[in-house]
């Protein structure tokens, strides 16, 4: 999202290496009252699934994204040249419904996504 865009911002710790950021813009959750709790168990695409009327048709995945000065990377204890991020997009047909920025530490023969089918 355009950070001038209005938005609620989440961060999740997942564990010691990776951190998540998750950004719905206002105009999809303004009357909705987040479920702190939910939040620590779903990840977002199943959160928003479950609690809002838009539904998800689709995601993008985009790898290598930029970090912004508003993210407390400090947990992951190593410098912002040795990470890894991406951006996750949640769309409803061209509306973006959520967005979620990973940073994560390196680590070799990991997967970038699983899919189970």
């Amino acid at each position: 999202l355009h950070p001038r865009v209005r938005r609620q911002r989440q961060m999740c710790i997942r564990d010691r290496d990776e951190v998540d950021y998750s950004y719905v813009p206002l105009s999809v959750c303004k009357d909705h009252t987040f479920d702190c709790e939910a939040l620590k168990t779903f990840f977002l695409h199943d959160y928003i699934c479950r609690y809002f009327n838009e539904k998800p048709t689709h995601i993008r995945i985009f790898v290598d994204t930029p970090l912004t000065s508003d993210m407390d990377l400090s947990l992951l204890n190593a410098p912002p040249e040795k990470l890894f991020s991406w951006d996750t997009f949640l769309y409803h047909g061209n509306q973006v419904l959520a967005v979620t920025t990973t940073v994560s530490m390196p680590k070799e023969n990991r997967p970038f996504i699983t899919l189970e089918f």
